[in-house]
């Protein structure tokens, strides 16, 4: 008799394993063909993403030479201004000198990144593997 009672309570549990298992797979399934169809918009925004850097990138250049090339003319407009300047920089620099000051403990430096992103893989690498790693388990 109590054979019988462990027998079915070990069928019944057998059934909501394979129950659970059948919805987590459509489940799956599901996520797989979103992922599929979300891929082409992962990608185009990847390289957005990376466009924009660039084109921070090119900014800041682009400053850098503006900078260079106009500040020849700046000195020659107002060859005193930047001594007026300098004067007042070493003068800051010499009263903070002077005060003592507690030394403030140095800030953490950040933790490292964590997975491919140490190892120097771009976006795009790290897009492309996800997309390659997803399609592999599913098939």
């Amino acid at each position: 008799m109590i054979s019988l009672v462990i027998d079915a309570v070990i069928v019944a549990l057998l059934g909501a394993a394979l129950g659970y298992g059948w919805i987590i797979s459509r489940r799956v399934t599901r996520l797989m063909s979103l992922l599929t169809e979300l891929e082409p918009m992962v990608r185009a925004f990847s390289e957005a993403v990376d466009k924009s850097e660039e084109s921070v990138k090119d900014l800041k250049a682009a400053a850098e030479v503006a900078n260079q090339r106009i500040e020849p003319r700046l000195t020659a407009a107002h060859p005193d201004s930047d001594a007026t300047f300098a004067t007042r920089r070493r003068a800051a620099a010499a009263a903070a000198a002077a005060a003592p000051t507690p030394a403030a403990p140095e800030p953490a430096a950040p933790a490292a990144p964590v997975g491919l992103m140490q190892l120097g893989a771009s976006k795009a690498d790290l897009v492309r593997s996800f997309f390659e790693t997803s399609r592999s388990r599913a098939v």
